[in-house]
């Protein structure tokens, strides 16, 4: 009779391991589950800020070309903004090679006026008190708008509309 209480004994021992087992596992399940929903939402995030920033500055680059067409003149700050190029990596430097001052790494730009060029409904570029960077610019050379303060996308910022951004928005 002793050995059937120890058998008994046994096996509700042995139904606490699997119990322990089991959550055991289901917890690592759980959490597997929950960061691969999380890189998941990260990744999507990204994109879309991406796609934003993308069709925001080809919005804008719309209405400053249009604007320049109708009035003969880009709607600008008078004041020019010289940019230097020193602290770029290659990837950055590369969205500037059409600008006549790349070769010696300053190019030389002007403020958009956005309420003159009638935009306003944007996110970037509003020149906020904290942030004088945050401000869109033209280049009277080429016509090309940059974001001075660039976005951060894969270790790259982005001043302007790239043919990368461009393949985000499908243009």
């Amino acid at each position: 009779m002793k050995i059937c209480n120890n058998n008994k004994l046994l096996l509700k021992n042995n139904k606490n391991g699997i119990t322990f087992l089991i959550l055991v596992i289901t917890i690592v399940f759980v959490l597997i589950l929950a960061s691969t929903i999380t890189i998941s939402f990260n990744n999507i995030v990204r994109s879309t800020n991406k796609k934003e920033f993308a069709n925001e500055i080809n919005t804008l680059q719309k209405v400053i070309d249009q604007y320049k067409f109708m009035n003969g003149k880009y709607p600008v700050v008078s004041e020019e903004i010289i940019l230097s190029l020193n602290d770029m990596n290659i990837g950055e430097l590369k969205q500037f090679t059409d600008e006549p001052g790349y070769k010696n790494k300053e190019v030389v730009l002007k403020q958009i006026n956005l309420v003159e060029a009638g935009v306003d409904n944007i996110t970037r570029g509003v020149k906020r008190e904290y942030d004088e960077l945050d401000i869109y610019t033209v280049s009277e050379s080429t016509g090309k708008v940059y974001y001075l303060k660039g976005e951060k996308f894969s270790g790259i910022r982005y001043f302007t509309l790239t043919d990368e951004l461009k393949e985000s928005l499908n243009l």
